[in-house]
Parts: structure tokens; sequence; C-alpha cells
């Protein structure tokens, strides 16, 4: 279910990039966010493009990183892909002030829930358990954490 999720958001993360950067060149057309970039609005209005720009290329990355990673067991992968969406959230943050595109909102919004759920993932993530090794004299399985067969009381070499 996880390795699921994690594909799933990563191709949704793509299409909010793709939607996102489609949204900015209809900005660039309209004149909009070249009067951001020129500074028409203040100093305060550039960072707010800029901030969405990147942004966007986040969105990309985050949405490649979980369709490659979505394979990979442990909390670090999840730990990793949290912060990354929760840095996107802040940039959402510093450019929502001026920049209302739909797609924008709700690729913020969407930052939020995935670093959110990342978190909560990787907390309930149970610790791997103990893997089973074969006992060389009576073939029955022993853990590795007893290394002891309960068949023969034989001790088992791990590694």
């Amino acid at each position: 279910m996880k390795k699921n999720l994690r594909f799933i958001i990563g191709i949704i993360s793509l299409i909010l990039f793709v939607l996102i950067l489609a949204e900015i060149i209809y900005s660039a057309a309209t004149g909009r966010l070249i009067d951001y970039l020129e500074g028409d609005y203040g100093v305060g209005r550039q960072i707010n493009a800029v901030a969405a720009l990147i942004f966007n290329v986040i969105m990309l990355i985050t949405g490649i990183i979980n369709i490659i990673m979505r394979n990979s067991s442990g909390k670090k992968p999840l730990i990793t892909i949290s912060c990354i969406y929760g840095f996107n959230f802040i940039l959402f943050i510093l450019a929502s002030g001026s920049y209302g595109i739909m797609a924008f909102n709700i690729g913020g919004i969407f930052s939020l829930i995935c670093a959110a759920l990342f978190i909560i993932i990787a907390i309930k993530q149970k610790k791997p358990s103990a893997y089973l090794i074969k006992c060389p004299l009576c073939d029955h399985d022993v853990s590795s954490e007893s290394k002891l067969c309960q068949n023969c009381g034989h001790k088992v070499k791990v590694g």
C-alpha cells in the first residue's frame, strides 16, 4: 500500500508541475508574471514570482523522487521527502500573497498534506523484524535474534 501511495503521490506531483507551469506561462503571456519580475509592484512581488518558480521545480523533483524511491524501505527516505514537501509548503506561503494561481494554491495545500502524511507514515513504520536463517544441522528456521535452533539446540552463525 505504501509503495502504491508513494507512486500515486509522485504522479500527482508531476501533474501539478505541468498545471502550474501552464498557468505560469499563461500569466507570462498576459503580462502578470513579467510585471512581477520587472518589479513594477515592488521587491516583494519579485520574491513571490521567483518563489513560485522554485516551488514548481521542487514539485517536479519531489514527484520524480517519489517515483524512483517508492521501493525503498526505512524511515530516512520518508523523512527526507516530508522535509522537501515541507520546504515546498514554506515557499508556497512566501509566494501565495499575490500569486493567485489555482493550481499553485492546490499544489501548496498538497505539499502540506504530503509532508504530514509522510511524517505520520515514518512514525508509524515498524522496525524491520528479524530475518530467518536455516539451521545447517536440521534445516529448521532460526531467528536471527535468538541464533539458537529450537529443534536441535545448535547455535547458528549469523552473517
